[in-house]
């Protein structure tokens, strides 16, 4: 506490997290979990035949036993370990592995449909980012808890069986054996469990060197990345990065290792000590003539045994330690609560082809842990099929006021209302349905076009996916290819894919945004990487072809937004003017000051020659 950071304790405890993982295994692998158990046994079986072997066949020759009956013996004893054997490698290699990996890809599989269905302000805060990358240390390979707690707990199952076995052995020697070893393994455990405890409260720190980690290097080896990195040469910038953020890496894992090496030294200390007081008891009794030669191997044997079986216990509890670690982690994740209904109850009914009324009632909104409001104090409706713009310098708030009227966040005070209905109490993903936004980023499905426009695999309409891709001036260029709509895109995934330009992107945007026919069509500056002629040119088709609809328009460019049938100005938050871009200019505020400007440069550029229509 002395560094001032808090000492986080893991909210479910082994057995807890034991008692989430173990139903799911049942529930989705019967077959492979009683597979698994069966080879509880054989972890006990194998070994115990070891060391009853060499006692069989040296009180066989001492007791003056026959040639036939040693044979006998052997062969007894050689069929047990073979058919065992040939089971457990059949359990441990043949089925082990496949049933851990479908226990890891059914845990993944609910990871990632958390990821993709919680409220999109749960995972765009850094809070959000951290928790889901903490959870996926749970899914990361063989080795993580949501595999790997398998053979664990089969392992430590037929750990405490065997310790069970050989104890009952030991304890025919010497009743002091058994509680003298415990007290060895508990020392050591205790060990290890410290080291488990640092290791748990560096786990944040490390995670978050991790996401940066990942950053730098696989930004630089991305194709979108490589202009910039070619041309303003800022590869060593990010290589200098990475080598400060590994250097802190390396001394978290430098100091988790020393801990270790710490444990394992302590433990050789300890087992040394251990060995050769029950070893000196062992031949004294020999010696005396208490045991006889056959008793003195199979007791050699169950002392060793009986200290690896706590030795492997001890592994396997700090196995399942670690893994109930990233379970924890895994759980915080899957279990993070989502603040939006989402029954599909409460809905709001609009009529196809019916413009909606929005209604911002004293909406104010923060992000979480800023130190002021983004949005202060919007009170406006948006009537029925009305052509809305938002403009502003960046930063005023225009994207924020988007993301509240989609429901990706709410209000932190005050109401938006859908034809007089509260967003707050409608079903989450039914109020999706009312929006066909476009926003600036780009993204698309790496599928076919027809899959992209449609936004659906195989449910979809062909003539209606055509009929998008006519009215947003793509048709021409999709009949183009040999797989018409059918073309694939991305060619990280499909060799065939086609590449299409920035413009032709926004044209497919376009298509998917009609073809979906929500009742609120939106545009986030989706045409911000075009010249401002053909930002203008595009804002114009998405005006007619969205008639009879709600539409709203984000630009910095005031030029572009001029045909719709309002305007309004953000600054810092708030609307500070509103009306026809006519009104406005009469105004003379700061849209026509802003629009002045800008007028003025591109006045300039013409007179220049620079005309966009030149190029």
């Amino acid at each position: 506490m002395g560094n001032g950071k808090v000492k986080k304790k893991p909210k479910y405890s082994v057995l807890q997290n034991l008692a989430y993982v173990l139903p799911r295994w049942w529930k989705w692998d019967k077959k492979g979990m009683l597979t698994g158990l069966c080879r509880i046994p054989l972890v006990v079986v194998i070994p115990l035949m070891g060391i009853l072997l060499p006692k069989a066949v040296l009180d066989c020759v001492t007791e003056g036993g026959s040639l036939a009956r040693l044979a006998a013996v052997l062969s007894v004893f050689i069929f047990i370990l073979c058919v065992c054997h040939m089971v457990d490698k059949y359990i441990t290699h043949g089925q082990i592995f496949a049933i851990g990996l479908k226990n890891r890809m059914n845990y993944l599989y609910i990871w990632a449909e958390k990821v993709f269905t919680t409220d999109y302000s749960n995972i765009e805060q850094s809070k959000g980012q951290l928790q889901k990358e903490k959870a996926r240390e749970f899914l990361r390979g063989s080795d993580s808890g949501g595999e790997a707690v398998i053979s664990s707990f089969v392992g430590i199952s037929g750990d405490i069986l065997g310790l069970l076995v050989y104890a009952g052995i030991v304890a025919s020697l010497h009743p002091l054996i058994i509680p003298f070893l415990l007290i060895i393994a508990a020392l050591i455990f205790a060990a290890g469990q410290a080291v488990r405890r640092l290791e748990y409260r560096i786990r944040d720190e490390s995670t978050a060197l991790n996401q940066k980690l990942y950053y730098l290097f696989y930004t630089p080896t991305d194709f979108a990345a490589g202009k910039d990195f070619r041309l303003f040469r800022i590869g060593d910038w990010f290589g200098e990065l990475f080598s400060v953020f590994l250097s802190e890496k390396s001394r978290l894992t430098g100091k988790n290792e020393f801990w270790w090496f710490a444990v394992n030294a302590l433990q050789g200390i300890l087992s040394f000590a251990r060995d050769g007081i029950c070893y000196f008891l062992l031949i004294k009794m020999v010696l005396e003539g208490r045991i006889t030669a056959g008793d003195f191997t199979m007791y050699f044997g169950a002392v060793a045994g009986f200290s690896v079986w706590l030795n492997d216990i001890a592994h396997q509890t700090g196995n399942l330690s670690r893994f109930s670690m990233e379970c924890c982690d895994y759980r915080e994740f899957i279990e993070m609560p989502d603040m939006y209904v989402n029954d599909g109850k409460q809905t709001i009914t609009v009529e196809e082809g019916s413009p909606v009324e929005i209604c911002f009632e004293h909406v104010y909104f923060r992000y979480p842990d800023a130190q002021k409001d983004t949005l202060c104090d919007l009170n406006f409706i948006i009537k029925p099929g009305e052509k809305l713009a938002l403009v502003g310098l960046n930063g005023a708030g225009k994207t924020t006021c988007i993301k509240l009227l989609c429901g990706l966040y709410h209000p932190t005070s005050g109401r938006i209302l859908i034809n007089g209905k509260d967003m707050a109490v409608c079903s989450r993903d039914e109020y999706y349905r009312l929006f066909s936004v476009v926003f600036q980023e780009i993204n698309f499905l790496p599928f076919s076009i027809a899959q992209n426009v449609s936004a659906s695999e195989t449910d979809f309409d062909r003539d209606e996916v055509q009929k998008c891709l006519e009215q947003a001036g793509l048709w021409d260029k999709v009949k183009g290819f040999p797989k018409g709509m059918d073309t694939m895109l991305n060619r990280t995934l499909n060799e065939d894919a086609e590449e299409l330009s920035g413009g032709e992107w926004q044209k497919l945007l376009l298509a998917r945004a009609l073809y979906k026919k929500g009742p609120v069509i939106i545009l986030d500056e989706p045409t911000a990487a075009l010249d401002p002629i053909a930002e203008n040119e595009l804002y114009h088709k998405y005006g007619e072809l969205t008639k009879g609809r709600t539409s709203l328009y984000i630009s910095h460019r005031l030029a572009s937004t001029r045909f719709c049938d309002r305007i309004f100005f953000l600054e810092n938050g708030s609307v500070t003017e509103m009306g026809s871009h006519e009104e406005l200019m009469a105004r003379n505020g700061s849209y026509a000051y802003m629009y002045e400007i800008q007028s003025h440069y591109y006045k300039k550029k013409l007179e220049r020659g620079e005309g966009y229509e030149k190029r």
